[in-house]
């Protein structure tokens, strides 16, 4: 019987090339098989831990990218690093919130799978949606920069997933409800930005 496994956490690709020192997690829903992955993976520089909290690593994996296209946004209009911090907060506590509601471990939004990839995809010069957000806050208006945009960006369509479930499931959302008026309701960056902190729902 064959078993498939998967990684996540804060790896950039280049950083792990050069060996830089990077730390993850294994994720099966058979504990036994995600330390086996683990051990498989884990030298002196990447390190693996294992989980069985497949639901949490995934929502986490997606909806992280839709945080960091809004600190991108936020860091294009000035945001220092204790608004980045927030932001991060926030977005952290929304996500839990959805992942949750489909048996998603509070542990796992404290390890390197959420937490970890969060930070370093919503504040990192090398993500992708963090740099969409930059462009999005510099033409302030997100229609128009998506409409040119060649590069793959998650978030954006993790976005409105994200809003479609918090509507089914009557989940309050107010990050994401806010997020989804920016990259589809034809909402101005700079006049919402700042009620991403006004409205903030933390757990």
């Amino acid at each position: 019987m064959k078993s498939f496994g998967a990684i996540y956490g804060p790896s950039v690709a280049i950083e792990v090339v050069m060996r830089k020192p990077t730390c993850v997690m294994s994720c099966n829903e058979n504990l036994q098989i995600a330390q086996e992955i683990a051990q498989i993976f884990t030298n002196e520089y990447f390190i693996v831990k294992p989980t069985t909290d497949l639901v949490g690593c995934e929502i986490a994996a997606s909806l992280k990218n839709t945080v960091a296209i809004a600190s991108g946004i936020l860091a294009g209009f000035g945001g220092a690093d204790n608004a980045k911090a927030s932001l991060i907060t926030i977005g952290n506590s929304e996500i839990y919130k959805i992942a949750q509601r489909f048996g998603a471990k509070i542990e796992t939004f404290m390890n390197f799978a959420a937490l970890g990839d969060l930070i370093l995809t919503a504040s990192s010069n090398k993500s992708r949606n963090y740099g969409l957000g930059l462009q999005i806050a510099e033409r302030d208006d997100a229609k128009i920069v998506l409409k040119s945009h060649k590069n793959t960006v998650e978030g954006v369509y993790a976005c409105k997933l994200a809003y479609k479930i918090c509507k089914k499931l009557e989940i309050s959302s107010p990050f994401f409800e806010i997020m989804h008026k920016i990259l589809y309701n034809k909402g101005r960056p700079s006049a919402l930005i700042n009620d991403l902190f006004k409205n903030a729902e933390v757990v």
